[in-house]
């Protein structure tokens, strides 16, 4: 096929005529043969970000924005097959925290994240992976119904314990920071806590 001048490739339409396609941003520097290092540079970029599924505390934006402040919300969305609970006590939290445990039928709801290499890495040292939680990959579908995988840390189950007040409230007000439904906000606001 013939090649135009900024390296698009030359369509043919149906009365014959030429149109060039779209150029592409990069092929100048291809075209030159050496860019410095800048593609390279975009490529390890693009390649380092992943989805992450955050159904707990790391749905409150605030507390999210501060941990991993190149994140990208991508909206809510829905892991089937599992349901919320607390199976890990955390003496900083002052009771248990969050996790999802396999129960069929069950659903959780969550806030879907882009997210670069450097947040994973906040995210394992935060979590305490792999000792308290580890990366798992999930399959979530978003508002459209377009199934995503993501990472979700999946506790390393020490128990049921009731969460403390204050770490609910971060998950209450994160699951109405990203609009979940309203049903599923009061089946958290009404989880027994602790004192």
């Amino acid at each position: 096929m013939p090649v135009d001048r900024v390296g698009g490739v030359v369509r043919r339409g149906d009365e014959g005529d030429s149109q060039p396609s779209p150029p592409d941003p990069l092929s100048r520097l291809r075209a030159r043969g050496n860019d410095g290092g800048v593609l390279s540079t975009i490529m390890k970029s693009l390649m380092a970000r992943v989805l992450y599924f955050a159904y707990g505390a790391n749905m409150d934006t605030r507390r999210f924005r501060r941990r991993c402040p190149g994140s990208v919300v991508l909206g809510r969305a829905l892991l089937r097959n599992y349901r919320l609970a607390f199976t890990r006590y955390d003496s900083h939290e002052k009771g248990g925290v969050a996790d999802i445990v396999a129960e069929a039928g069950a659903q959780v709801w969550g806030a879907l994240y882009d997210i670069d290499e450097a947040c994973l890495r906040a995210l394992d040292q935060y979590e305490g992976a792999p000792q308290a939680y580890r990366r798992e990959t999930v399959r979530v579908a978003d508002d459209r119904g377009v199934e995503h995988q993501a990472v979700a840390y999946v506790a390393n189950k020490t128990g049921e314990f009731a969460p403390g007040r204050t770490y609910l409230a971060l998950i209450v007000r994160g699951a109405r920071d990203h609009e979940l439904p309203e049903e599923y906000v009061k089946s958290i606001e009404e989880t027994k806590t602790h004192p």
